[in-house]
């Protein structure tokens, strides 16, 4: 168990939710809603999820994680190099599962963790962390 001096928020544009995280620095990440392009869900359609996440956080985020929410394990990370405050990058997200939701965990060269469960990346393509 982990001591939770500081939180991490993790914002939804339209809905709240927040994710307990252990560190010494407040951030938020948003998530940005944007259509599916091709008007069907991705249950429907055989194709990846792409999300761009972006560090407008002042810490760089050394590992990067993103699973299926019936997954126990987070598996290995999806960065293959730091991701610097300002950078971004997109992520591939498809398991064959034909699933939406999974579970996010960051981690920053500060020690810091962030974790947000069940996001839903039929609907939301974009993960923003930044410092509040």
């Amino acid at each position: 168990m982990f001591s939770i001096s500081k939180m991490i928020r993790a914002t939804l544009i339209g809905a709240v939710a927040l994710t307990a995280v252990s560190g010494a620095a407040l951030a938020e990440s948003k998530l940005s809603p944007t259509p599916n392009p091709f008007g069907q869900s991705a249950q429907e359609q055989e194709t990846i999820l792409d999300v761009l996440f972006t560090n407008d956080y002042g810490v760089p985020i050394v590992d990067l994680y993103v699973t299926n929410i019936n997954e126990e394990y987070w598996g290995e990370s999806l960065l293959h190099e730091t991701l610097n405050p300002g950078e971004q990058i997109t992520v591939d997200v498809y398991d064959f599962s034909e699933m939406c939701e999974y579970d996010i965990r960051a981690e920053f060269a500060n020690g810091e963790v962030a974790e947000d469960w069940a996001v839903d990346f039929c609907y939301y393509t974009e993960y923003n962390y930044y410092a509040i």
